[in-house]
C-alpha cells in the first residue's frame, strides 16, 4: 500500500514485461506531451523514481474522468494506427488491396486490430495474474460449488495499481469496438448491439469501485473469457482476405471449438451466480436482485451476438465466406 507519496510497487510475481504497461506509458506519455496541466488526471513521477519502481509508468487517479480520457486518448491513437495500416496493407498486401467491397478492408484492419491487442494481453503475465485475483475475488461466493479459496472480503486494492490496471484493460479491450462504430461501414446490427453494449459496460466499469460492486466484477470476468477467443478475430479478418483458401475451414473448426469452450465456462459461472443468490446460498436482497436482473438482461445482448458468431463459426465453408447476418456481403456475392 502507499505510505505518504511514496508509489506502489507492483508484485514480484509479474514484474517482467506487460502488454498493459506499454499501452498506458504510451497513452499517458502523449497526454504528458500537451501543453495542458495534466495533474488532476495523472500522476506523472520523476523519471529516477519511475524508472526504478514503476519501469516509467504514470500513475492514473482513480476518478470517472481520468479513465474516460485515458479511453479517448487511446481511441485517437488506434484510430490513427488504423489509417497507417489501412495504406500499409493496400500498397504490400495484394489480397487486401484486391477486397471487395472495398469498405470491407476497415473490418479486417478492425478485427486484425482487436486479435493483436486480445492476443497481446493473453501473452502477459500480469494478465493472467490480475485475472486470477480477479477469479478468486469474484467467485468467492460460489466457493461451495467452484474449486476457489476463501479469500476473506473481496478487495481489489490490495495493491493499489490493480484497480487501475483492471479498468485500463477493460479500456483497451473496448477501444476497437468504439472505434469500429463510427470507422467500420455497414456493420450488421447485431454487431453494432455488442459494440454498444460493451462501451456501455466499459463506462459503467469506470464509474464503479471494483471492491464494493459485483457487477464490475463480474465484466470482468466476461472480458477475460472473451479475451481468450482472440484468434477468432484473426480468423474474421483472414477469411475476408483470402476467402477460397482451404485452410480456412481447419482456421474456422479450431475457431468455432475454442469459442464455445469459452463461451461454455463464461455463460456457466454467469449462470451459477442467481443459481446461488437466489437458492443454494439465498444472499441477494431486492436491490441485489434487481441490479443482477438489469446486468443480466444486458449480458443476453452479448451472448446473443455470440450465439450467432459460434453458429457461422460451426456451419463455414471456404465457398460459403460471408457470414449469413451480413446481407450486403451476401448480394454483392450474388452479383459477382
Amino acid at each position: 500500500m502507499m505510505e505518504g507519496n511514496q508509489l506502489p510497487i507492483r508484485p514480484e510475481a509479474h514484474a517482467w514485461w506487460d502488454f498493459q504497461d506499454t499501452v498506458n506509458l504510451l497513452v499517458l506519455r502523449t497526454l504528458n506531451a500537451l501543453p495542458v496541466d495534466m495533474s488532476a488526471f495523472f500522476d506523472f513521477p520523476g523519471e529516477e523514481r519511475a524508472w526504478t519502481e514503476l519501469r516509467g509508468l504514470p500513475m492514473i487517479r482513480d476518478t470517472f474522468f481520468s479513465y474516460a480520457l485515458f479511453f479517448l486518448t487511446a481511441c485517437v491513437l488506434l484510430a490513427g494506427a488504423w489509417v497507417l495500416a489501412f495504406t500499409f496493407c493496400n500498397l504490400v498486401w495484394p489480397q487486401f488491396r484486391a477486397v471487395q467491397p472495398a469498405h470491407k478492408k476497415w473490418y479486417v484492419i478492425a478485427n486484425l486490430s482487436k486479435a493483436l491487442i486480445l492476443g497481446g494481453q493473453a501473452c502477459s503475465l500480469a494478465w493472467w495474474y490480475y485475472s486470477y485475483l480477479h477469479y478468486r475475488c469474484t467467485t468467492r461466493s460460489l466457493s461451495d460449488i467452484l474449486p476457489v479459496d476463501d479469500l476473506g472480503p473481496c478487495d481489489f486494492d490490495a495493491y493499489t495499481y490493480q484497480e487501475t490496471w483492471s479498468k485500463t484493460v477493460s479500456a483497451t479491450y473496448v477501444i476497437t469496438d468504439f472505434l469500429a462504430l463510427f470507422i467500420v461501414p455497414k456493420l450488421p446490427m447485431s454487431t453494432v448491439i455488442h459494440h454498444v453494449f460493451t462501451t456501455i459496460f466499459v463506462t459503467l466499469l469506470f464509474a464503479l469501485p471494483l471492491s464494493d460492486y459485483q457487477v464490475g466484477q463480474k465484466l470482468l470476468m466476461y472480458g477475460f473469457w472473451s479475451t481468450l477467443s482472440f484468434p477468432v478475430n484473426a480468423f474474421l479478418a483472414l477469411r475476408v482476405v483470402h476467402p477460397d483458401s482451404r485452410l480456412l475451414k481447419y482456421f474456422a473448426r479450431f475457431s468455432a471449438a475454442l469459442y464455445a469452450t469459452c463461451c461454455l465456462f463464461n455463460w456457466s459461472i454467469h449462470a451459477l451466480w442467481p443459481i446461488d443468490g437466489l437458492y443454494l446460498q439465498p444472499s441477494w436482497g431486492l436491490v441485489d436482485g434487481i441490479v443482477n436482473l438489469i446486468y443480466l438482461i444486458l449480458i443476453a445482448g452479448l451472448v446473443q451476438d455470440d450465439l450467432k458468431l459460434l453458429q457461422w463459426l460451426v456451419a463455414f465453408e471456404p465457398s460459403a465466406s460471408t457470414p449469413k447476418h451480413d446481407s450486403t456481403l451476401i448480394r454483392d456475392k450474388k452479383r459477382a
